[in-house]
């Protein structure tokens, strides 16, 4: 039996810069999304990432069609969620207690409610929640390069972080 690939959410801010190819991190994005293509890991987002892509406050009009024409696709590379009641129950927990954003947290419980094996943003307020989050959350990377470190794990004695993160958010009650 082969192994499904992994599952890798990606909010907006990721999808805007495989299209506009805006650094620090447009060379690991692209290489990331060639990965999709050949099988070996799937994108995951929601239909959040096309309410913002639209909005219209970045990119040119040609990235945001050329990324509307990718969700009209429907490819295995890239599988679309919608926002649904759970989703937005789980979401409206986390913006009502303040911990997040309404579309940060709809992106987070979407990631985790269709089970995704990371997140990967730059969203600075979505990376604060790698510290409570059921999911590993961090900046794009290549497969295999850096660690994920689980959630809960002792890191009084690590000398060199592998991702600095933001001030940490509580997580909601």
């Amino acid at each position: 039996m082969s192994k499904r690939p992994p599952r890798h959410y990606w909010c907006a801010c990721i999808l805007n810069k495989l299209f506009n190819h805006w650094e620090p991190y447009a060379d690991v994005v692209q290489e990331l999304y060639q990965k999709a293509l050949a099988g070996e890991l799937t994108i995951v987002t929601s239909t959040m990432s096309l309410v913002e892509v639209n909005g219209g406050r970045t990119g040119t009009d040609e990235v945001r069609a050329r990324i509307r024409q990718l969700f009209r696709a429907g490819t295995s590379t890239l599988e679309i969620i919608e926002v649904d009641r759970d989703v937005a129950e789980k979401a409206g927990t986390w913006a009502a207690a303040g911990t997040l954003k309404s579309v940060d947290a709809v992106h987070l419980a979407t990631a985790l409610l269709v089970k995704c094996d990371e997140m990967v943003t730059t969203d600075d307020r979505l990376l604060t929640c790698a510290s409570w989050a059921e999911i590993p959350i961090h900046p794009p990377r290549l497969i295999g390069q850096g660690t994920v470190i689980p959630i809960g794990t002792d890191l009084s004695g690590v000398q060199r972080p592998i991702v600095q993160l933001p001030t940490t958010r509580e997580a909601p009650q």
